[in-house]
């Protein structure tokens, strides 16, 4: 995926070409609450190359909590390491194979969990309220599970994607401040893994597909110190 190493070089850029004022610094913790919804497809088409298995065909959405742990290097510029798990919100009518999860005695679950980098910057203002961009890079994992009467069967997918987010504080004191966000990550699963009882197969995945996740919510900060 050609916009991950732009995107990496980026990161590093902006990190090192920053101010390093360790006075006005300190380290800090950052939470986000939201609702996601998916775009794009898993895969194409081994054959025509067209794109196959839409992401919302597995789910329809998901509910993220993220955790960013990090460092203010300057009063306005963030950089940390960035956790989330999400409970997948499976699309019971399609997922799997259509029907699969809605049969007698069936049940279907997802998870979405990512790790990675980000680096955010505030507009230093004197307003009460304080806009903020960020951007990061991470690891996805997204995995389906299904059981009914005969077994139970898994899906696990991996890749990297990018992160583009933007928001605003209210600002509550000097080390609380909290406010609403809009973030789209974009990327690639490198690979598929799928099993049901003794069966399972998987590997790299041949015709790679583009997917995201538009994700809307609530963003706040604990920090610096």
């Amino acid at each position: 995926m050609r916009l991950l190493p732009a995107a990496l070089v980026l990161f590093i850029a902006t990190i090192l070409g920053a101010p390093a004022h360790a006075a006005s610094g300190g380290f800090a913790l950052g939470f986000k609450l939201g609702y996601g919804v998916p775009t794009g497809s898993v895969a194409k088409d081994a054959t025509t190359g067209s794109t196959n298995l839409p992401l919302s065909d597995e789910l329809s959405g998901k509910l993220p909590l993220d955790l960013d742990v990090g460092y203010f290097v300057t009063p306005q510029l963030f950089v940390g390491t960035s956790f989330q798990i999400a409970y997948g919100l499976v699309n019971d009518q399609r997922a799997f194979s259509p029907g699969a999860c809605t049969g007698t005695g069936s049940s279907c679950s997802g998870t979405d969990l990512r790790v990675g980098l980000v680096s955010t910057f505030r507009f230093g203002t004197d307003d009460y309220f304080e806009p903020w961009v960020g951007l990061g890079v991470g690891y996805e994992w997204t995995k389906l599970h299904g059981e009914d009467a005969t077994g139970s069967g898994d899906m696990t997918l991996r890749g990297f994607d990018l992160a583009l987010q933007v928001g605003g504080y209210f600002s509550v004191s000097s080390t609380v401040s909290f406010g609403p966000y809009v973030a789209y990550n974009v990327g690639q699963y490198r690979s598929m893994d799928i099993s049901s009882g003794s069966f399972s197969d998987g590997g790299e995945i041949p015709k790679k597909a583009f997917h995201g996740w538009f994700q809307v919510g609530m963003r706040g900060t604990f920090g610096p110190w």
